[in-house]
């Protein structure tokens, strides 16, 4: 499965299952299977990342943490988008693992603050995800337009899905 960014300031958020080696991105998709599928360790991984620039920390937003943050209610989000998805499985809020913001940009200021930031990336910049295992891979096209995360103006996300080699 392959993530593009096509345009300027975009950071789709990707939720999904698999168990995988070396990097944090890598490592939360290996718990995210884990959780997912029990006791058999499915393997999932980054086969190329041009950017390796990724929120692991801040979640997926909400209609809850957009009104904590910018005392706005009932905004679109990326929770109602996979929440949506989840029931079209049969499946509800104790399913949703925690997502990673790929293309997000996060840094940590000196005083150990989160900064929301336009992220680094450039249309096309690409993640490949791949896993051993059929799993389910929501991606939610974040529609935040309350930080620069998306600079403000979310933007359409392309994926591209590659047959399992055999």
């Amino acid at each position: 499965m392959r993530q593009v960014h096509c345009h300027s300031h975009r950071a789709p958020r990707v939720s999904r299952q698999g168990h995988g080696p070396h990097t944090t991105i890598d490592l939360l998709i290996a718990e995210h299977c884990r959780r997912a599928v029990g006791s058999r360790q499915a393997k999932s991984f980054r086969v190329e990342d041009t950017i390796g620039n990724h929120d692991t920390i801040c979640g997926c937003c909400s209609a809850e943490i957009n009104y904590l943050r910018y005392k706005v209610k009932d905004t679109p989000s990326c929770r109602a988008n996979f929440l949506r998805e989840l029931a079209k499985y049969g499946l509800d809020s104790r399913s949703l693992v925690p997502n990673i913001n790929l293309f997000m940009n996060i840094p940590i200021d000196a005083n150990g603050e989160l900064q929301i930031r336009a992220p680094l990336s450039r249309p096309g910049d690409h993640v490949d995800l791949a896993a051993d295992m059929e799993c389910l891979a929501m991606i939610s096209n974040c529609p935040q337009i309350l930080n620069p995360a998306n600079n403000f103006n979310p933007t359409p996300v392309r994926m591209v899905t590659f047959a399992a080699a055999r």
